[in-house]
């Protein structure tokens, strides 16, 4: 999966953040009891904001915190639980203590694969991997047959058995399995953030390869700011299509303007609808979540743009809405503008 998140997020995103106001600077700083600190992880990069005393919470813990979540949920290290539960044939054992991330990831997923009647779909990595965006070769040749014998076990749920601390995991198929892209990234922030509550860190923002989670005030005593780049192919990471003030929340965005490739004069987006196997291009080129309640923000945030990706307009509008979730869906029009849908806070 990180390999495939180094391609689909950092060089030609999904999500592009910029903290607005906060240049770059030396890997640690400190001003007051302020810390800045920068790494990489899951194939990209993240900017930590924090203010604390407390000498525990520093980047080598943060590092630790991300190099565990790693280990479960990686599909490009082949000792990695998600991999290896992707190379099984068909019962796969794991016990809860020892993968909690992975299972975290994996009950998340479920719930939201649920709430979107299967616009967000975990076990969609064997389409992936067909179109060239995971970490197997893209097929040579991608037709309805090869789509729709793939869609017809990416349908069929995996079974989940729980007895104790042991979860059991049954293939209908052997070639099933799992893709956490479209949310780890977005639980490695709220890891390290529930980590920096758990220490009693009042002030942080945490953002990995552009998903956020914030609590408190910055620096200078106001409220973070975020920006969402302005989706087009050709902006920089530092061309803001608008500003959002978060006290205490997280958010994520998804989008189809960097994250492509071309073939044969034919462009290829990296949304992939679940139901019908094949990539998703539309005129919704960005869509922001925000959460602000819950434990997992983030995580919540980092899935649910997707899904909305899926979906297109107008029924990711009407999901929004339905649902109360805190949206801004960005349309472009055919003279090449962008037109807005915003619901709940986004809305105000």
């Amino acid at each position: 999966m990180y390999k495939s998140i180094t391609q689909r997020l950092s060089i030609i995103g999904l999500v592009f953040f910029t903290l607005i106001g906060c240049k770059k600077e030396p890997t640690i700083i400190t001003n007051s009891n302020y810390q800045y600190v920068e790494g990489e992880t899951m194939g990209t990069a993240y900017h930590i904001q924090f203010n604390t005393t407390n000498k525990a919470v520093n980047k080598a813990s943060i590092d630790s915190l991300l190099r565990q979540l790693n280990k479960e949920v990686s599909t490009y290290d082949t000792s990695a639980i998600i991999a290896k539960f992707n190379a099984s044939k068909k019962a796969f054992h794991v016990n809860i203590d020892t993968a909690q991330h992975f299972y975290q990831n994996l009950q998340i997923a479920n719930d939201i694969r649920k709430a979107t009647r299967g616009d967000f779909n975990h076990e969609i990595m064997p389409l992936v991997n067909i179109w060239g965006f995971g970490y197997k070769t893209k097929a040579k040749d991608i037709d309805s047959s090869l789509i729709q014998s793939t869609l017809a076990y990416i349908k069929n749920p995996i079974t989940i058995g729980k007895n104790g601390t042991t979860v059991t995991l049954l293939k209908k198929d052997a070639r099933q399995s799992f893709d956490f892209s479209a949310l780890a990234k977005g639980y490695g922030v709220d890891l390290v953030a529930l980590y920096f509550d758990k220490h009693n860190v009042t002030d942080y923002l945490v953002e990995i390869g552009g998903e956020a989670r914030t609590r408190g005030r910055n620096k200078k005593g106001n409220v973070w700011t975020l920006g969402i780049n302005k989706p087009k192919e050709n902006s920089a990471v530092s061309d803001i299509h608008a500003a959002v003030p978060l006290l205490n929340g997280a958010m994520a965005t998804s989008g189809n303007y960097r994250n492509f490739y071309e073939e044969n004069g034919e462009k290829f987006v990296h949304t992939i609808n679940p139901k019908t196997g094949f990539t998703r291009k539309s005129s919704l080129v960005s869509s922001t979540v925000i959460f602000t309640e819950g434990k997992y923000l983030c995580t919540k945030a980092d899935a649910y743009a997707t899904a909305l990706m899926v979906m297109g307009l107008p029924k990711a509008y009407e999901f929004a809405q339905t649902n109360k979730l805190n949206t801004l869906l960005i349309e472009i029009l055919p003279n090449g503008e962008f037109k807005e849908y915003k619901t709940g806070l986004l809305n105000q």
